[in-house]
């Protein structure tokens, strides 16, 4: 954009559009098959059922099969990326080097990727993945974001010490630490909810 100044509002656009869009559909969904399993793809599986039409099925196989195809599909950059961000934080000043041993990239990445493999092969039960996998939404969503913002305020205040180099533009808060608070007591007290929330 050439007017950075109006980047704020066309991403919150961006946003409250996408959020009123999903909401949408998920009300329209919710309303049209009733009572909805935690996995809501299944429901798909009666879709076009008694018609003998190649596209019905198709549709049917594509949404039920779908986040099992998402997920195959997204693993392999997730493992590298985060197999990559894991050798430049304990290389430190060798991450150049480190980056270009294939051994120590190879371990790295077998680290990252075969936790999840073993723990999807130790649950049978598809519905406790889900849900213990759900749990970590609240620290992605609300407790990562809220800590890096307040550790990467404190490095430049450290670092520059008039704190004009920790607010710019795009920081929506103005810099402001009570808002980061916030968000982690909201995922604290989510979280909480839903330990505690039987089923």
């Amino acid at each position: 954009m050439r007017n950075r100044d109006d980047l704020g509002t066309a991403l919150f656009a961006g946003l409250a559009g996408s959020f009123i869009l999903y909401a949408i559909l998920a009300v329209a969904m919710a309303y049209s098959f009733g009572a909805i399993p935690e996995a809501a793809n299944v429901v798909w599986d009666s879709f076009g059922v008694g018609l003998d039409r190649p596209a019905l099925k198709a549709i049917r196989w594509l949404v039920v099969l779908f986040p099992a195809i998402d997920v195959v599909s997204v693993y392999p950059l997730n493992v590298s990326i985060a197999a990559d961000t894991l050798v430049t934080l304990f290389a430190g000043d060798r991450a150049d080097r480190a980056q270009r041993q294939v051994g120590y990239r190879r371990a790295m990445r077998a680290c990252v990727a075969l936790p999840p493999i073993l723990g999807a092969a130790c649950m049978a039960n598809l519905t406790a993945m889900i849900d213990t996998a759900g749990l970590l939404v609240f620290a992605i969503c609300c407790g990562f974001p809220p800590m890096l913002s307040v550790l990467s305020k404190r490095k430049c205040r450290a670092a520059f010490g008039d704190g004009r180099m920790d607010t710019t533009r795009y920081t929506p808060d103005g810099g402001r630490l009570w808002p980061k608070y916030a968000v982690a007591a909201f995922g604290v007290v989510a979280f909480a909810i839903a330990v505690g929330t039987p089923g």
